[in-house]
């Protein structure tokens, strides 16, 4: 993640501000079937705060328990 003057930058965009998804999401795990199909176990995943650019849409992702967000709330 670069910084610039503690914000997010974005990688294609250096001199534009990403800017932070509201909230925590999830990185869920899952697992294959043997019927093909695909299983969601949500209580397996990484709580992520997610900083997105308004620009292209780039996103970075960072585990939430690692940021001053996490003990914030």
């Amino acid at each position: 993640m670069p910084l610039k003057n503690k914000g997010v930058v974005c990688i294609n965009h250096p001199n534009s501000l990403m800017l932070r998804n509201d909230g925590f999401n999830a990185i869920t795990k899952l697992e294959k079937e043997d019927t093909g199909g695909i299983q969601f176990l949500p209580e397996s995943g990484i709580p992520a705060v997610v900083y997105f650019c308004e620009k292209c849409g780039y996103l970075e992702i960072y585990a939430a328990a690692k940021t001053p967000f996490w003990d914030a709330k």
